[in-house]
């Protein structure tokens, strides 16, 4: 790879190029072991296998994704929906506007770059960027390895290494671990072992692969759980797919508010505030939370907000009713009735319980983030069999450095680096909230405390990124 454009570069130790062998750890069976296993190749891990290619090319790094190949949102990709963030906070342009992976370049590669320059778009368009993000995934060559669900992350005595477990049994080892899986799902307690209705109710995350078999023409019956952004966008899509259903939606506020867009606020994703969230105690952070909340939650863009208003206005003026609101409303429970599901809320502040019968209920509940909330999770499931090992803050989270590296109980607890990539809002703030704002910066920070931890640095070296193998600038 070219070292163009490389300032003050640090030549990594001649004994990390290449996979490593272990020997006798493994009764003289010479065995693969990388610098670095990234599980999960969504986009968190896809800007981190950049940032690795651009500023550490001789680390060894292999990637681990469950799905069959690169996508984005595949279940939410609706017509007309935009991604709600600025197109240059991309996978790179922020560390390294000269990149090959720029969203710019993915245009002008597809010969598209003025006719979006023409469209000026606010933002661009949720499909669009989808496509960018599969087309930067495939520009990285063979460096994830698909359909390899990961099962299980075991640590190595003897050969002081992680083992990372996939469904088919294969064992993948490293000297690093960055696990970027995505949040969970969040599954109402009130509905989580309803197992009976699982093909009826579901989360947002799954909508359109479920929906997509349903006759057009019928009159289905909807029930939409949330009060967010992707409430009322699949809202909006099951009102224009299916033009003789119904949709009931049990929101928790008296309808949609509008996010909050000052640029004031939006410093919430630049990095001095990660640095001042951080250094925060939990008591601080969780203030500081409740008042940036609608930035992020429980709320909803005014173009989406404004045309579910003007539907609702116009099914008045004809005499019906295809969208119907349950204000200051919770989900109580769900059960099976006969095809259909059983869906029952009550009312905030009367304390008043309702029930209805759906073809299917949608939960655009969100995701659960790490933190000691109802709505949060200690531990990501997938560290279940380190948490032992792993030093929990003060509310019992697994504690995380601003580097993202975890922190073990001693020393000898793991037996190298072990990164938290996408999962850290809770200790670093709303640009670990699953936005793209702050995932290129992100990236090279884990990149540099990679290099560093894995070979002791006490000074991580400045390097600029270099450009696309068999690419000219």
């Amino acid at each position: 790879m070219s070292a163009i454009g490389t300032v003050g570069a640090v030549v990594p130790p001649q004994s990390i190029s290449g996979d490593r062998g272990i020997g006798d750890a493994y009764g003289g069976c010479k065995v693969s072991v990388h610098d670095v296993i990234g599980v999960g190749f969504g986009p968190a891990n896809i800007a981190l296998a950049i940032a690795l290619e651009e500023l550490y090319p001789d680390l060894t790094v292999e990637f681990l994704e469950r799905r069959p190949g690169p996508a984005w949102q595949a279940n939410q990709l609706l017509r007309g929906v935009d991604i709600q963030h600025s197109p240059y906070r991309d996978f790179v342009t922020p560390r390294n506007p000269r990149s090959y992976y720029s969203f710019t370049n993915f245009l002008h590669e597809h010969d598209r770059l003025l006719k979006h320059l023409n469209a000026d778009f606010h933002f661009p368009l949720r499909l669009e960027y989808a496509e960018y993000i599969t087309w930067a995934a495939k520009a990285l060559g063979d460096v994830c390895r698909y359909d390899s669900p990961v099962t299980e992350i075991v640590t190595d005595e003897e050969a002081r290494c992680f083992e990372v477990l996939t469904g088919d049994g294969t064992q993948h080892r490293a000297r690093a671990v960055v696990l970027a899986p995505g949040r969970t799902p969040l599954i109402p307690d009130t509905v989580h072992s309803c197992a009976v209705v699982a093909d009826r109710l579901f989360h947002a995350s799954d909508y359109l692969s479920r929906i997509v078999d349903l006759r057009l023409d019928a009159p289905h019956s909807f029930v939409i759980v949330g009060g967010s952004q992707s409430a009322i966008e699949i809202i909006l899509d099951l009102y224009h797919r299916f033009p003789n259903c119904t949709v009931e939606n049990i929101t928790p506020s008296l309808g949609y508010g509008l996010k909050d867009t000052s640029p004031f606020t939006e410093q919430a994703f630049l990095p001095w505030f990660t640095d001042y969230y951080f250094s925060l105690e939990p008591p601080a952070r969780r203030r500081v939370d409740a008042r940036l909340r609608k930035s992020n939650y429980g709320v909803a863009d005014a173009d989406v907000i404004y045309e579910l208003t003007r539907l609702i206005y116009e099914d008045d003026l004809r005499g019906r009713s295809r969208v119907i609101m349950h204000s200051f409303s919770h989900l109580t429970g769900a059960h099976a009735a006969g095809s259909r599901v059983s869906v029952d809320w009550a009312d905030h502040n009367t304390g008043h319980f309702f029930r209805g019968e759906f073809d299917y209920g949608i939960l655009a509940t969100g995701y659960r983030d790490l933190g000691p909330g109802d709505r949060q999770e200690l531990v990501p499931p997938l560290l279940g069999s380190l948490a032992s090992s792993l030093r929990r803050d003060r509310e019992g989270c697994v504690d995380v450095r601003r580097d993202y590296s975890v922190v073990d109980l001693d020393v000898r607890s793991l037996p190298g680096p072990l990164f938290l990539n996408g999962l850290c809002e809770g200790s670093h703030g709303l640009g670990d909230s699953g936005s793209f704002s702050l995932l290129s910066l992100r990236a090279e920070t884990i990149a540099n405390g990679l290099y560093s931890r894995l070979f002791a640095c006490t000074e991580t070296p400045v390097r600029l990124g270099v450009p696309h193998p068999g690419r000219e600038r």
